[in-house]
């Protein structure tokens, strides 16, 4: 858990750690995940169909605005004044300096802020010069716009409007010349993966700036003023991230509420899959679950979504039984979130209640951090499986000795005392410390674990059963031999108890790794494993040279030639244990 926290992933429900190494599908929002979240306005679209360029990057309010290779000054160019005065004023976010630029707020209100202040109109300042708001109608993913209400120096009342820019293209009262032009420039700023908004007005409102006053305006009609294409760039992680996603055999699905082109665009550059079609949340919302189930097995881009719109993904992944994480930010959010297999929400810009209904925070908002975290999720995963792995072999490497000592009726290889010391002294130790291994190489290079699968299959009972045998054969195979050598029955039981004891400290390192033998430099990453197999080493040789542990636990001191026979019988099995998994990885590969 403390690797989690390091990794900027706050588990918040313990059981999730399991089910994030089973996850199958990642559902993402675009905006601030996949990308930057650093909105900046580059390009500008008017009425009277001429465009613009802006400068600059980030929130840094530095930059001119061009019409082709000339600097724009706004006395000549009323349409684009009126635009960003628009703009300006149907924003409720701050620029602030302190380290760097930085936005308090939405951070595409962000976005036309700074566009206002490079080109010298600030909301503050034309608050303070006469205009006073008297309403506004928030931004909600149904309507897809906002509005303000604003009272001018001279007395009139006015209504600012933006929002998605298909959506109020469709509403206006435009004529069919302009709606087509601006229809023409959404499809272009799309198609360089802009965000676009537009931006409109109405100047002769009459109501009181209540929200029953702006509906009945906005139905009567309003004014287009233009469009404006904003920036929001790919996070530079994500793109490795995504592949990782993909080879550990994860979708990823991106959901945003973007132009269905612009999200298609940004999919390109962050390396998703483009195979299927761009689904809409109005496409969704005349699907049944059953239909949405099959689409989107297909489909890994969603457009003009909504929070209901999650919640139905979140179904439609549930119906075909994929183990899905879904992100969310926003209060509207904690249906999905709850519904998810795994709700992720965001630390930075998330709401409390979005928290409340996640089972894992991100703290850096990164999508990179929630592949680690489903990394992390095997790497626990398996940390169980070879916890119970090498306790079960352990075990039965000792039932069976003992039982093999009753049928051929020989002397008992070990005491009912040493078996005692084994579980508790020898084992333990590095059984414990696998919880800190640092995981295998190919960890993200397999599929999903199915979350019905069971730890103790019969593969598993194989591996178990097989490894215990050959190094019970090991040390039962020392102390008869021994006897047979003629040494004296305490010696060759001692051989055995030790052959045992560093037969099942060898054996840590077939736990290790599931394809290859576990002594190698990843050795080094877990220094508990490296302490607890010296310590149990050390207490072992104690037992057996100290004449008080010779009396209590019946114990004899080994010479050199006794501990060829220790030496012997705890290595060849290790050696046949890997001899066996190469045949099987052979086996495999044919």
């Amino acid at each position: 858990m403390r690797e989690m926290v390091k990794r900027h992933a706050l588990i918040r429900r313990l059981a999730s750690v399991e089910t994030l190494g089973s996850a199958s599908v990642i559902c993402s929002d675009k905006t601030g995940t996949l990308t930057e979240n650093q909105m900046t306005v580059t390009k500008v679209h008017v009425v009277s169909e001429a465009a613009y360029e802006v400068e600059g990057t980030g929130y840094s309010p530095v930059g001119n605005i061009l019409s082709g290779d000339k600097e724009v000054l706004l006395d000549e160019h009323e349409d684009l004044a009126k635009l960003i005065h628009a703009g300006v004023l149907c924003s409720n976010a701050t620029l602030v300096e302190e380290d760097g630029y930085s936005v308090i707020g939405d951070p595409t209100e962000g976005a036309l802020v700074v566009l206002g202040r490079k080109a010298s109109i600030d909301r503050k300042s034309l608050e303070a010069h006469g205009f006073t708001r008297i309403g506004e109608l928030p931004f909600n993913s149904r309507d897809k716009y906002m509005v303000t209400a604003y009272t001018d120096k001279s007395g009139s009342n006015r209504l600012y409007i933006k929002g998605a820019s298909d959506i109020l293209i469709g509403l206006s009262k435009s004529p069919d010349a302009v709606s087509r032009s601006l229809t023409g420039a959404n499809d272009a700023l799309a198609d360089q993966g802009l965000r676009v908004l537009a931006i409109g007005e109405i100047d002769d409102y009459t109501g009181d700036g209540s929200e029953q006053s702006i509906r009945e305006a906005m139905e009567a009609g309003f004014t287009l003023l233009g469009l404006v294409g904003i920036i929001d760039p790919p996070r530079e992680d994500v793109k490795e991230a995504i592949r990782e996603a993909r080879e550990a055999g994860i979708r990823v699905i991106m959901i945003t509420g973007d132009h269905p082109k612009t999200a298609k665009i940004i999919a390109g550059r962050i390396g998703m899959d483009q195979s299927g079609e761009v689904i809409t949340g109005a496409m969704m919302d005349d699907m049944s679950t059953e239909e949405l189930a099959e689409k989107i097995l297909v489909t890994s881009i969603f457009a003009r979504v909504s929070p209901e719109n999650k919640l139905q993904i979140v179904h439609a992944l549930n119906a075909d039984h994929e183990v899905t994480a879904m992100t969310g930010d926003g209060v509207n959010d904690a249906p999905a979130l709850n519904g998810a297999d795994i709700g992720i929400a965001m630390g930075i810009r998330g709401t409390e209640v979005a928290k409340e209904a996640s089972d894992m925070i991100l703290t850096d908002d990164r999508f990179s951090t929630i592949v680690d975290a489903v990394r992390e999720g095997r790497v626990i995963f398996d940390n169980i499986e070879k916890f119970i792995y090498f306790l079960f072999s352990c075990n039965f490497i000792e039932i069976m000795v003992i039982f093999a000592a009753i049928v051929l009726r020989v002397p008992m290889p070990i005491l009912a005392l040493q078996i005692l010391w084994l579980n508790l002294v020898v084992d333990v130790l590095p059984a414990m410390s696998l919880a800190w291994e640092p995981g295998e190489p190919g960890v993200m290079k397999r599929k999903p674990r199915d979350p019905q699968k069971a730890i103790v299959t019969r593969s598993f009972l194989i591996k178990v059963l097989g490894n215990g045998a050959l190094i019970g054969l090991g040390t039962f195979a020392a102390f008869v031999i021994s006897l047979w050598s003629g040494m004296d029955e305490t010696i060759a039981r001692t051989i055995a108890f030790s052959t045992l004891a560093f037969g099942q400290l060898l054996h840590i390192f077939n736990v290790r790794e599931k394809e290859s033998f576990g002594f190698d430099k990843s050795l080094l990453k877990n220094p508990f494993l490296l302490l607890s197999l010296a310590l149990s080493a050390v207490l072992q040789l104690l037992v057996i040279y100290l004449p008080f542990f010779n009396r209590v636990m019946e114990t004899a001191p080994l010479n050199a030639g006794h501990w060829l026979f220790v030496l012997a019988g705890s290595c060849i099995p290790l050696a046949l244990i890997q001899l066996w998994r190469i045949v099987g990885s052979r086996r495999k590969t044919v």
